[in-house]
């Protein structure tokens, strides 16, 4: 569900982890934001997002998916998090999203480039004296984006 929130994970995350004992796990899963199907989609001129019409006439807040991650995502959240990434891995947990009259094709295109797969595993490990991170000093903020502020993204 992370890929549903409208806000950063991190606060939600570091409460997760705050339960979780020293060398305990993370296991998360998130839809891969350039799986195959979707590449398919945006070369066939189609959105990789949902039905246009779903989400304008949708009433109220919007809980569709607000950001799907990459491999370098997982990885980037297992880092942020403070923790050891152990396993990412493409697996699949949509494939009723795939036509069926393409589905052998997708699956054997899919084991020779596992990263095209629907969705993302990341297995992270809690080191030994872990510690949540709140935020970012302003040293490490301007060495993460190469910005001196979040005020320079409103430019």
């Amino acid at each position: 569900m992370l890929e549903q929130l409208h806000n950063s994970p991190r606060d939600l995350l570091n409460g997760l982890l705050e339960r979780v004992r020293d060398g305990g796990y993370l296991f998360v899963t998130v839809p891969n934001h350039v799986n195959l199907r979707k590449r398919f989609d945006v070369l066939r001129g189609r959105t990789s997002h949902p039905q246009y019409e779903l989400y304008y006439w949708y009433p109220g807040n919007w809980r569709g998916h607000v950001r799907e991650y990459t491999e370098g995502d997982c990885l980037a959240l297992a880092k942020a998090l403070g923790l050891q990434a152990r396993e990412v891995r493409g697996t699949h947990h949509m494939l009723c999203k795939v036509p069926r009259r393409f589905l052998r094709a997708y699956l054997a295109a899919s084991r020779l480039a596992p990263s095209t797969r629907d969705t993302w595993s990341l297995v992270a490990q809690k080191p030994p004296g872990w510690v949540a991170k709140p935020e970012l000093d302003d040293s490490e903020f301007r060495r993460l984006t190469g910005l001196k502020s979040w005020s320079e993204l409103a430019h």
